[in-house]
């Protein structure tokens, strides 16, 4: 996470800032998280948005005024706190909690101080946040707030830490510069897609910061994360956030084939070219869109770091690129765009089709890591709590030995298999994938890449999703006798591997639905030595009502 910190002299510019559509219409949901009192008036949730506003503005203001000549000039303290690409998506909560954690660090508002300084944390993305302060004490005395840079980098770090997020390196200074508002303007003058600080960075691999406490984050896991987002976004009423979204995901079709592996490269290729069509607009869009920014930067990584050998990322890429195609589709045949349809059904069946060849192997080689010592009733009720409603679908699934390894491997490395899985479920649409073990399964194996978060963060994200709708609780699940955790124990899904089980074992083998000692609430575990059987890709699209078009102009074809 990064802070961002300067200093002004007018609130209500500020205020009225924050609030607004921002300078390009970035901003989508301007609302108050967090304050110095919990009460504060919140104008985005106001009837009266400019009376509100006003009574926010003065509310700020009050001690500046008390103050007089003795309040500093530049009396208006503002910090945005940005989330890197890759994080998940935080909670109002969550970034409450930051805000205070900031204000306390910084000097501006001590916990507990009852003549802190008063402060607000707004946020209008799903990014960031902005907090702003007025720096006259109750006891009218300037606020001492001389080191609040370091002192606000020192305690993201804690709670990048804490939290599980992408860590950034303190105090080195040296995270690319990011283009300026200026250098955008310049570029859409010119009809530049890129500024020439990002073309000069894109196509000349020695213009990157030399210095050994720069980050490296994967490119790839940063555009399977922004891409996660996009079908949630295309259900906002805003068709050119959603249109420059879309834009930025044809880009990344586009740059997929050269980066491949061979015998992909086709299939990606037709992809690209199909979605061009998905992509065109009836009016233009600017193509450098504010909310499109993350996974731009993440594409122009990912051509200096073409797939070797292992095809994972590219398989957790494609995953989530099949759930964008089937939102376009949903949000072009809501407008009615036909043509857009029947070319987006066709990426359907290419980005599916490149799906298979390119996850074959890896689900294959995560289903051999399955360990030995795991209880698989334990996961398979772990399941059941976080997604009942797919939850068979998923355990009789052939890449359920593979979900089974990075949950094992997860859990190894500290992390708590049910929180991932919630994670991992969050914000995604399951009905729309052929195989929603095969979405969970590269979700669950990116997250887990990140550091395990701590205690304190763990018990932090249960206060903010208690009684959150579609929330599980996870719960211990019962001893079960018919589940042995031997040495030997493991678990393979797929009916043919449970077929292959049981003939080695010389018993009938228990079909879905069957009635046993789970009452048909649990599928029926299987313990075994050894097996041979591995995962196949089944693919992860497609959407019911997409196979089976009814309204819409064709079918995307697939099986």
């Amino acid at each position: 996470m990064i802070a961002d910190i300067t200093r002004g002299k007018n609130t209500h510019d500020l205020i009225r800032y924050v609030y607004g559509p921002g300078l390009a219409n970035e901003h989508t949901d301007p609302h108050l998280v967090a304050s110095w009192n919990g009460s504060a008036p919140d104008p985005a949730r106001s009837e009266d948005f400019q009376g509100s506003q006003d009574q926010l503005v003065a509310a700020l203001n009050l001690r500046v005024e008390q103050a007089g000549d003795r309040a500093p000039v530049q009396h208006v303290w503002h910090c945005s706190i940005h989330a890197a690409p890759e994080d998940r998506s935080l909670t109002d909560e969550d970034w409450a909690a930051f805000a205070r954690r900031i204000v306390h660090a910084s000097g501006i508002a001590a916990e507990g101080d009852p003549d802190g300084c008063r402060w607000v944390a707004v946020r209008h993305a799903d990014d960031h946040i902005h907090v702003l302060a007025t720096t006259v004490r109750g006891d009218l005395r300037p606020a001492e707030h001389q080191n609040d840079h370091l002192a606000a980098d020192k305690e993201l770090a804690v709670i990048e830490r804490e939290y599980g997020l992408h860590q950034v390196v303190c105090g080195e200074h040296t995270a690319a510069q990011h283009p300026t508002r200026a250098e955008h303007e310049k570029a859409h003058r010119a009809d530049h897609q890129l500024t020439a600080r990002e073309h000069l960075e894109a196509n000349d691999p020695q213009f990157i910061n030399p210095h050994l406490g720069r980050p490296k984050p994967n490119p790839w896991h940063q555009a399977s994360a922004a891409i996660e987002r996009i079908p949630t976004l295309l259900d906002r009423d805003d068709d050119a956030a959603a249109q420059a979204h879309l834009a930025a995901f044809g880009t990344a079709l586009a740059a997929l084939p050269p980066l491949s592996l061979q015998g992909v490269g086709p299939q990606l290729q037709l992809a690209a070219i199909a979605f061009e069509r998905v992509t065109r607009p009836r009016s233009r869009i600017r193509a450098d869109h504010h909310h499109a920014r993350a996974l731009r930067s993440a594409v122009r990584a990912m051509r200096r770091q073409p797939v070797k050998g292992d095809a994972t990322a590219l398989a957790m890429f494609l995953g989530s690129a099949v759930l964008v195609v089937i939102a376009a589709i949903r949000w072009h045949q809501l407008r009615d765009r036909d043509h857009q349809v029947i070319a987006a059904h066709r990426t359907l069946q290419h980005l599916q089709a490149a799906y298979d060849l390119a996850a074959a192997k890896p689900l294959a080689a995560l289903a051999l890591r399955m360990p030995t010592t795991a209880t698989p009733a334990r996961y398979a009720h772990l399941v059941h709590e976080a997604v009942p409603e797919h939850a068979q679908q998923i355990l009789y699934d052939p890449a359920w030995g593979a979900m089974f390894a990075v949950l094992a491997e997860a859990e190894a490395a500290g992390h708590q298999p049910a929180r991932l899985l919630q994670q991992a479920a969050r914000h995604c649409n399951l009905d729309d994938a052929r195989s929603p073990a095969h979405v969970l399964t590269w979700r669950i194996h990116r997250l887990a890449q990140r550091p395990a978060p701590s205690t304190r963060a763990l018990a932090a994200q249960v206060r903010s999703t208690i009684g959150a709708p579609g929330t599980a609780r996870p719960t211990q699940p019962p001893t079960d006798p018919s589940h042995p955790d031997g040495p030997a124990a493991s678990v393979v899904g797929g009916r043919a591997a449970y077929d292959l089980a049981a003939g080695r074992r010389g018993m009938a083998c228990p079909r879905p639905g069957s009635a046993g000692k789970d009452d048909g609430e649990h599928p029926p575990m299987l313990t075994v030595t050894r097996v041979s059987a591995v995962p196949t890709a089944a693919g992860v699209s497609t959407a019911a009502g997409l196979r089976r078009s009814r309204s819409g102009p064709a079918s995307c074809g697939c099986p």
